[in-house]
């Protein structure tokens, strides 16, 4: 799970990186952005490892994967210098996700 959630965290944070130096457009189409191209390919390393037959196809490593990229983009939230407000909004669901699967599995 750890490991899922690291693999992602620099795809989070250069992915809207590129994003913006190649293309000029507003925070809600770039993070839209990240979160399609992040999830397409944790589903391709999943189907990947499903038909080479060197892993399991995985729901939660998807979804670790998500988690890592929502992460990294919050990092670069933070390094690009938004405010507080726009980091924090940004993680309240994830947050609240994260506690109710915990909460679920306890």
């Amino acid at each position: 799970m750890l490991f899922n959630c690291l693999m992602f965290i620099p795809v989070g944070i250069l992915v809207p990186w590129a994003y913006e130096n190649f293309l000029h457009e507003d925070e809600v189409k770039k993070r839209n952005t990240v979160l399609l191209f992040g999830l397409i390919v944790s589903v391709s390393v999943e189907c990947l490892q499903l038909f080479t037959r060197t892993g399991l196809f995985e729901w939660d490593d998807i979804f670790h994967n998500m988690i890592g990229l929502m992460l990294g983009y919050g990092i670069y939230l933070f390094l690009k210098g938004k405010q507080f407000w726009e980091v924090h909004r940004y993680f309240l669901p994830m947050i609240g996700v994260v506690l109710a699967l915990i909460i679920a599995m306890v």
